[in-house]
């Protein structure tokens, strides 16, 4: 049923495409299939919303989710509505952050920008940079081609060139909005009563993330770690699997009121976590180049890359990994130990590799990224 309502909507959009004129100042933006109210959508939304003459609405195909926010914020669409069909079909300028499923059954039009917002910055071989692409891959690759793509960056330019076959001009360097909120904030960790650390693992395609992968790691030894240097964890899980790694984080938590579930059910938006942790915890997830604003230092806990790594000689491993490299609990503790006691080995580097991950180190992401789609409408 559901199949035969998105093919009937997509044959609608796309025959009333051509008949509808386009409101040149119309912005609709959306993201994770309409299912989340975050990223890089909500930064552009809400900057553009209040800080331009752009008439701009958020689709959110969650009823759930659109009941919860219309109530508090202003041009909230109800995705699958007559008023967001109409909106659609007038919009001049269709913003997303993971392609066309964010608009699941609508049909874009050959007078409509189409802009590529990207939920992350990552260095995964994704598109043309895998050896192998599926029929879908290859179809939304083809589909994609004519759209504008919002990169921070010189290498992600031409690093997004490759991987979906576009010309580099059709790749705008502006920043990533949602880093807009991070700038300026780099507090250190001894203003702080308490240590606060975040961990953030990428996702896993078995589903389930393990927390802290270690042959080695003792519960009672980390729980003791957290109370002798004053530290609190908060964990949360890649939003595509956060829900089947509850458990992992449950077992957790029962042993200490230290260990906080930081899950998107709970937090929905990662970026306020970011400026309150002072240490990242992660793996291969593009979080790391975020945190990068704050010029904190950063664990890559290596264990079981080669399982989930798609990418990359793109960038050599000290770039990659920008921080501490750990594969044993005994080697996380150490390194905890030294971080508490004001080390920072890797703050050179970091700013190597945040200077070449982003051209413009500011808030102004959102404001570049509005100058361009008044310049291309």
């Amino acid at each position: 049923m559901l199949l035969i309502k998105n093919f009937s909507l997509y044959l609608i959009t796309f025959f009333l495409g051509f008949l509808i004129p386009k409101k040149k100042a119309l912005v609709i933006i959306s993201a994770s299939r309409g299912k989340y109210y975050n990223g890089n959508a909500k930064a552009l939304f809400e900057y553009a919303h209040h800080s331009s003459n752009l008439e701009v609405y958020y689709f959110i195909s969650s009823r759930e989710l659109y009941s919860e926010l219309s109530r508090k914020i202003d041009n909230i669409i109800f995705q699958y509505s007559l008023r967001g069909l109409w909106l659609f079909l007038r919009a001049k300028t269709v913003c997303v952050t993971h392609g066309l499923a964010d608009f699941l059954g609508y049909s874009s039009s050959p007078f409509q920008n189409w802009i590529y917002l990207s939920h992350g910055s990552g260095t995964k071989a994704l598109g043309y940079l895998k050896e192998k692409l599926s029929l879908q891959e290859r179809i939304e690759l083809f589909l994609g081609r004519k759209w504008y793509y919002i990169v921070p960056s010189d290498f992600v330019r031409y690093m997004f060139s490759a991987r979906y076959h576009v010309k580099p001009k059709r790749v705008v360097i502006t920043g990533m909005p949602r880093t807009d909120c991070l700038y300026g904030k780099k507090d250190k960790i001894s203003k702080r009563k308490a240590i606060n650390i975040l961990y953030a693992p990428t996702y896993r395609k078995d589903k389930i993330t393990k927390i802290f992968p270690f042959s080695d790691f003792n519960v009672k030894k980390f729980i003791s770690l957290l109370e002798d240097l004053n530290i609190n964890i908060q964990i949360r899980f890649h939003p595509n699997n956060y829900r089947e790694s509850k458990e992992e984080i449950n077992k957790l938590i029962k042993f200490s009121n230290r260990i906080i579930d930081a899950s998107q059910d709970i937090i929905p938006e990662v970026q306020e976590l970011l400026p309150k942790s002072d240490v990242l915890i992660t793996d291969f997830s593009s979080i790391s180049r975020d945190y990068l604003f704050l010029d904190r230092p950063m664990i890559f806990i290596m264990n079981g890359l080669e399982k989930i790594r798609e990418a990359s000689t793109l960038l050599r491993k000290e770039f990659l990994f920008c921080g501490y490299k750990i594969s044993s609990y005994k080697e996380f503790e150490d390194t905890l130990k030294e971080i508490v006691e004001g080390g920072d080995p890797f703050s050179t580097t970091r700013k190597f590799v945040r200077d070449f991950s982003y051209n413009y180190y500011d808030d102004k992401s959102s404001e570049r990224v509005v100058k361009f789609i008044k310049e291309i409408a």
